[in-house]
């Protein structure tokens, strides 16, 4: 299984950056931001500009997240299946966090709720979370202390006395 979740934390951040791309290229451009910012203009509401800032901040922020969790997974670091936990169940809590902001804005509080988005991040969570916690091979994957001078267990010859090809 950590196979199919190392896969999953390898697309998320290519997820991510489509999602920013395609939510907020568009609105950055100055026409939109000028019509929805400016005030007289027919897009104008007062929250847009915090509703934008803080989305586009949040999904930056777990687009580096998301790395970063990319990252110390595939270093096998010890503090990994701790971050994979709370990273999993930040997602919904993130869903509601957003559709909260944007119901700032009459616009897009008529949206529906994201109920497929917050449904799928709700099974991952049953899912991975139980495997994570419950899991002796997660415990025995994810050691490395890391910090100055450590080593990475990946690799061919690593082990004192192993054949090394020489």
């Amino acid at each position: 299984l950590l196979i199919l979740l190392a896969i999953g934390l390898v697309l998320f951040p290519i997820r991510m950056i489509s999602v920013i791309v395609q939510n907020f290229v568009p609105v950055l451009s100055p026409d939109t931001w000028n019509v929805l910012t400016v005030p007289g203009t027919e897009g104008y509401h007062p929250m847009w500009f915090t509703v934008i800032i803080s989305e586009f901040s949040i999904n930056a922020a777990n687009l580096l997240v998301s790395i970063f969790v990319a990252v110390v997974f595939f270093q096998k670091r010890n503090f990994t299946r701790n971050l994979l936990i709370w990273f999993f169940a930040a997602q919904p809590a993130l869903i509601v966090l957003d559709e909260g902001i944007s119901s700032l804005v009459p616009a897009i509080a008529s949206e529906p709720f994201a109920y497929a988005d917050f449904a799928r991040n709700l099974i991952a969570c049953g899912i991975w979370i139980p495997y994570l916690v419950l899991s002796k091979r997660v415990k025995a994957t994810f050691v490395n202390e890391g910090g100055k001078g450590a080593t990475s267990t990946v690799g061919v010859g690593s082990r004192r006395g192993s054949f090394d090809g020489v």
